[in-house]
């Protein structure tokens, strides 16, 4: 079935993502839409939605319908892939309770509309969205495991623009690769070693990607 196309008839808009280095890892604190790949293979989305309603004699948006529509189309879509039927992970979960698609956060103040899901794989991602084309493909492996699979790490440029000699990170797991084909910022839970295609590298965990997009990371 196709769940949700993003917030349903909603325009998304924005693209720049805001970072925060801490325990060694890249927090994930968007500002506007995006994603955040993850080495474990897991997947968050952001999306701001204009929500204010001043302009006009009647409300035409209400938080408690976006959060009940969001809500639902995550249940649905868990209870299809045999989890739980709910939207959120519990407060104090462990690391072992997971579903595959969770509500983070869905926030409406002053006018805007954020959301925030996570995604226990880049195929929940796919599945959950696939009524959107703004990213049709899209993976995160090992290095060895993307070269396995067909993956080129030849050509690649790092932050500064020079190109990468990527031989050792062939057979490296500490290095890891996220393929994607679409129209996005992301941010990576590492360091960019390298990258080749349509992208632009903003800083060292951030690219724009507007097409078909290689991205190494450690």
């Amino acid at each position: 079935m196709k769940h949700m196309n993003k917030w349903g008839v909603l325009i998304l808009s924005g693209m720049m993502l805001s970072l925060l280095a801490g325990c060694g890892d890249v927090a994930f604190e968007p500002t506007a839409s995006g994603i955040y790949a993850d080495k474990d293979g897991s997947v968050k989305s952001a999306e701001f939605e204009s929500f204010d309603n001043s302009d006009f004699p009647e409300e035409r948006y209400n938080a408690d319908e976006l959060t009940a529509f969001v809500e639902e189309a995550v249940i649905a879509y868990n209870t299809e892939q045999g989890a739980a039927a709910e939207a959120r992970l519990p407060e104090k979960a462990d690391e072992e309770t997971t579903l595959p698609v969770s509500v983070e956060k869905l926030e409406v103040a002053e006018g805007k509309a954020e959301l925030i899901l996570a995604y226990e794989s880049t195929t929940d991602y796919l599945t959950f969205n696939e009524a959107d084309d703004t990213i049709t493909a899209m993976a995160i492996q090992t290095a060895p495991a993307a070269v396995g699979a067909g993956v080129s790490l030849d050509g690649l440029s790092n932050t500064k623009g020079e190109m990468v000699d990527a031989t050792k990170a062939k057979t490296n797991e500490k290095y890891f690769v996220l393929t994607l084909t679409g129209t996005t910022t992301a941010v990576v839970n590492g360091k960019i070693a390298g990258v080749s295609g349509d992208v632009e590298i903003v800083d060292e965990h951030t690219v724009n990607i507007s097409g078909d997009a290689v991205v190494l990371f450690r």
